[in-house]
């Protein structure tokens, strides 16, 4: 399918990630930025927690029990809305007064703004979210082909056959997705899997299809707009950062780009693209933005986004304590200094101290309980300390190179960030994450490194996925010093004059107003263009190679490809298909939707399964075999070529005799890709 055909599957992706949560969150009362950038997350949770549900009410997962919560829940909040508007209580918005408003608080409150102000500000809104969302829909385009390519890659397999799993069964719940296989389901984080589901079935889309469509809604629409509004907290909602974070958000290598070229890591691309409204809410509720707004519905969402930032990734629920800790000892001098001048109540002031002396420990606590084995923790480092601080700053980890204006921005906001020093807790963020990365690519092994960076593995990859959360904002407080500076030099007035000539002084002149915003946008213009040289279009070089395929293609080749989109067509439905994991053969669930014997690599096996994995060929001649296959309702087996994912070698005996086997019949085949029927064993299930 060519792209221009599937902008409609893209646009349908886009409701089904938003939809369910901007129905919920409009109905409690939200509006502005955060209404469109809570939707999303508050959707993840929704679907992931109705998976989870679902095989407990009796039902199947799919569109209708996720659109029913969603009604639920919208409805319970406009009751609540009512309910405590009676006693005179306002739990959602205010009536609006300005677009910016809204997008500073979600409520409505501030100072009017001019009709021109306000299409200026709804302009540079719609123009910050453009920008980094074409950039990265375009991007991300190229990376993967054709909507129909898959990443030819290890971790692939679980991620293409756990959705075709969700749609033979019907159930997708984290807790036991597991490695696929009833001996070895276990927790696994599904609310990727489960929402990329509900596009393939809504859609009537392939899985390939389906993953393309979320990914890149998750990219360019969902990631986008938590940049904003995390910013919007910084800033109060200001025209220039706001159109700073959209020529920045597309300019980070390692996020969004890298999470769909290692591993894949498409749970970890969903979750940090939720990272950045989660630290919006946690600021919003330490009351760190200038701009206040009501702590119950800022608690209430976050309550609602949690659970779904838990069930994309834990791992990065673990993070968002760590990067909160600079918030928390924030807010604590803060009230320090309030309770010396006579602003804050002794009692607010030991409440908080107890609150912060229970939280550091607490985090230590799930930090360490988080951590995962030293056996699945492998990852060494690859560089040194200087190197790695090196690439934090160039906005190039994992050897991607150098971006110099990332480089530029950045390092001015590490001087703007110590200048305001209202800001500096956004340099503590930065701090703790760079911390984590430098940690990992750069420390020998040791107990002190596994337990700070083990809860990832000791894996700098996903560490540096991290890192643009962080780091934009302190490159838009760069990039905001820079430009502003520039436009007051260009018109030779003082910056405060400037700004407020731009935006308040009914008395300045036309060019006043004009020269410093023209400066202001020929450099936002440049920041946005410059920031796509070099770390960004390195990693879409290559990234797009783990897409391509091929005769010789790492996981499926072009002849593979075809007999599994064939394989429908002979495999009935609920009947299982043999096929070595190691070689692609077993995607049938997740390129055919039909059941696979070994769904993943790894796993618990049963005996049945065992002497499938072993043996199949010997349908019919050993007697082991067949109680095997009847159990299992093993109806057919692939062969392909011996090529491996990893390029490694697993030798296989379970169809090295397939050619001259009498349990089996060829029925398929395309090249070295074959397709047998299991005759051996007499009628299974309704073939």
């Amino acid at each position: 399918m060519p792209w221009v055909t599937f902008v409609p599957v893209l646009l349908l992706a886009a409701v089904i990630f938003l939809g369910p949560g901007l129905l919920v969150m409009r109905g409690a009362g939200v509006r502005g930025l955060p209404l469109l950038a809570v939707s999303g997350p508050t959707t993840v949770t929704i679907a992931s927690a109705v998976a989870v549900a679902a095989p407990y009410a009796g039902v199947g997962y799919g569109i209708v029990p996720v659109a029913a919560c969603a009604l639920v829940l919208t409805v319970t909040a406009l009751v609540l809305r009512y309910v405590l508007a009676m006693r005179g209580i306002v739990f959602g918005a205010q009536p609006r007064k300005s677009f910016l408003n809204a997008a500073q608080d979600g409520a409505g409150t501030g100072p009017i703004l001019t009709p021109a102000q306000e299409w200026v500000r709804r302009g540079a809104i719609v123009a910050a979210f453009a920008i980094p969302a074409v950039i990265i829909a375009v991007r991300f385009a190229r990376i993967i082909g054709a909507p129909g390519n898959i990443s030819q890659t290890y971790d692939n397999i679980f991620h293409l056959n756990a959705i075709g799993h969700i749609l033979i069964t019907g159930s997708g719940s984290s807790l036991t997705l597991g490695n696929l296989t009833t001996a070895s389901a276990a927790f696994y984080p599904a609310a990727w899997h489960d929402l990329i589901a509900l596009v393939a079935s809504t859609a009537s889309v392939s899985v390939p299809e389906a993953i393309s469509a979320g990914n890149i809604v998750i990219a360019a629409v969902m990631w986008p707009l938590g940049m904003m509004y995390l910013i919007s907290r910084i800033s109060s909602g200001h025209v220039l950062p706001m159109l700073l974070t959209g020529a920045l958000a597309a300019g980070f290598s390692s996020f969004p780009y890298l999470m769909i070229d290692f591993g894949v890591l498409y749970p970890n691309l969903l979750a940090i693209a939720i990272m950045p409204v989660a630290l919006a809410l946690t600021i919003d509720l330490l009351g760190l933005n200038p701009t206040k707004r009501r702590i119950v519905p800022v608690l209430c969402q976050g309550i609602l986004i949690l659970p779904g930032l838990a069930l994309a990734h834990p791992s990065f629920v673990v993070a968002l304590f760590g990067l909160a800790l600079p918030l928390l000892l924030t807010k604590l001098v803060r009230l320090a200094a309030g309770f010396r001048r006579g602003e804050a109540s002794g009692r607010q002031l030991v409440g908080f101290t107890v609150l912060t002396a229970v939280f550091i420990p607490l985090v230590f606590i799930v930090w360490d309980m988080a951590g995962q084995s030293l056996t699945s923790s492998r990852w060494q480092p690859y560089q040194t300390v200087s190197q790695a601080i090196g690439e934090v700053l160039g906005a190039g980890p994992q050897g991607r190179h150098v971006s110099l204006v990332m480089f530029v921005m950045l390092v001015a906001g590490l001087v703007a960030s110590i200048a305001r020093r209202k800001l500096v807790w956004v340099l503590g963020m930065a701090f703790i994450a760079a911390g984590l990365f430098v940690v990992a690519s750069a420390l020998p092994a040791s107990e002190t490194r596994h337990f700070l960076t083990g809860v990832w593995y000791n894996d700098s990859f996903r560490l540096a996925a991290m890192l643009p959360v962080v780091l934009l904002p302190l490159a838009v407080l760069g990039g905001e010093s820079i430009l502003r500076g520039a436009a007051a030099i260009a018109t030779q007035q003082r910056v405060g004059e400037t700004a407020s000539r731009m935006l308040r002084l009914p008395g300045a002149t036309a060019l006043d107003k004009i020269a410093p915003a023209a400066v202001l946008l020929a450099g936002v213009f440049a920041i946005a263009v410059g920031a796509q040289f070099g770390a960004v279009g390195k990693e879409q070089v290559l990234a797009s190679a783990n897409y391509r395929t091929g005769p010789h293609a790492p996981l499926v080749s072009t002849d593979e490809r075809a007999l599994l989109d064939r394989l429908p067509s002979h495999v009935p439905a609920g009947a299982s298909v043999y096929g070595d994991p190691w070689t692609g053969a077993s995607l049938t669930e997740g390129l055919s939707l039909r059941r696979s014997v070994s769904p993943h690599i790894v796993g618990r096996r049963t005996p049945e399964e065992l002497v499938i994995l072993s043996r199949v060929d010997e349908a019919g001649v050993n007697p082991v075999v067949c109680p095997a296959v009847k159990k299992l309702n093993v109806q057919f087996a692939l062969i392909f070529d011996d090529h491996e994912v990893h390029g490694g070698a697993h030798p296989n005996t379970a169809m090295d005799k397939a050619d001259s086997a009498p349990g089996l019949k060829l029925v398929d085949e395309q090249g070295a890709a074959r397709l047998y029927q299991v005759t051996g064993c007499g009628p299974l299930g309704n073939q």
